[in-house]
């Protein structure tokens, strides 16, 4: 069973990575949340958690994207 912390990073990853695919960069995600990109590739992909305060910065970044339809 997943710890809160691992949920909360696998759910934060999901919603980086269907932002991502849905057409922002990563990279400008990276620029606006000052976290590193290699940082949030490695996060993206698996191989990283996040620490606290990066993953609390991406969340609230990603809950003001908005993507048109």
């Amino acid at each position: 069973m997943k710890g809160d912390g691992e949920v909360f990073q696998e759910e934060l990853k999901n919603k980086f990575i269907s932002i991502v695919q849905a057409g922002l960069s990563a990279k400008s995600i990276a620029e606006y949340t000052n976290i590193d990109y290699k940082d949030l590739s490695r996060f993206k992909n698996g191989h990283i958690y996040l620490c606290e305060s990066e993953a609390e910065q991406l969340e609230k970044y990603l809950d003001k994207v908005v993507i048109p339809q």
